[in-house]
């Protein structure tokens, strides 16, 4: 069977994106990063809880750093059942172990009580 040579395209290939032109998926506005609800929220009892704990300068809560707190941090994450505006639920830390809680857990996060599990917390 003699095939010949391959088919040619006779227009060419588009980079295949989500959200290429001429599809009717383009967004008109840009994404809302929270509902209205929860900016709520965030506006009226998030933003002066956190302004009224980091109204005086204050060292990070992790016993061997000495860095400034600089960030809120929720040893209870809302998606294992915690609140975005319970004080108890708020530990003042440095940037960068906000960042490390966030990406890593490590057992004594746990231990020093900066990650909790939800079964903890319902104890």
């Amino acid at each position: 069977m003699n095939r010949g040579a391959p088919l040619q395209r006779r227009t060419p290939l588009r980079a295949r994106t989500p959200l290429t032109a001429g599809t009717g998926l383009e967004r008109s506005a840009r994404l809302r990063p929270r509902s209205a609800k929860t900016a709520a929220l965030y506006r009226n009892e998030r933003v002066p809880l956190v302004a009224e704990l980091f109204a005086e300068p204050s060292i990070c809560e992790v016993p061997w750093c000495t860095s400034l707190a600089t960030d809120p941090h929720e040893p209870l994450t809302r998606a294992r059942g915690g609140s975005i505006t319970d004080r108890g639920n708020v530990r003042k830390v440095c940037h960068p172990h906000n960042v490390m809680f966030a990406s890593d857990e490590q057992p004594w996060m746990y231990e020093l009580g900066f990650l909790v599990h939800s079964w903890d917390a319902a104890s």
